[in-house]
């Protein structure tokens, strides 16, 4: 049974797409695809400002303390108002301490050395006066 047994209502094969074609209608599609993006990206936003160079208007003041040391306490809070005088922070007293210590030592070995200066004067003035 070769042709003539099939008969007239016998299906016909369906065609079919090789692996070349079928590559290139994605790769088309996808080409498709990419370039109504591309415009809608390059169009779309154009009525809306966009900077990247922006200024905020804020009152800022610059703050330094009279003495140095480390914060121990913050006093405030974020965009809290304040007052001239008002108290922001509290420092740590060790390293003003420590320096006030030193400063002392110093004054102290500098009236030594004033005295022993004043008692070298008057050693001086009581040998010419001999």
């Amino acid at each position: 049974m070769s042709d003539a047994g099939r008969g007239a209502g016998a299906a016909k094969p369906r065609p079919t797409i090789g692996p070349g074609k079928l590559r290139a209608v994605i790769v088309a599609g996808l080409a498709v695809i990419l370039a109504v993006a591309g415009f809608l990206w390059i169009n779309a936003g154009r009525d809306v400002t966009v900077t990247d160079d922006a200024y905020v208007r804020a009152d800022k003041t610059v703050i330094s303390p009279k003495v140095r040391g480390a914060i121990a306490a913050v006093l405030v809070t974020d965009n809290q108002p304040v007052k001239a005088g008002t108290p922001l922070i509290r420092i740590d007293p060790a390293e003003y301490d420590l320096r006030l210590s030193g400063a002392e030592g110093d004054l102290m070995a500098a009236q030594a050395a004033v005295a022993a200066a004043n008692a070298g004067l008057k050693r001086l003035d009581a040998e010419e006066a001999l």
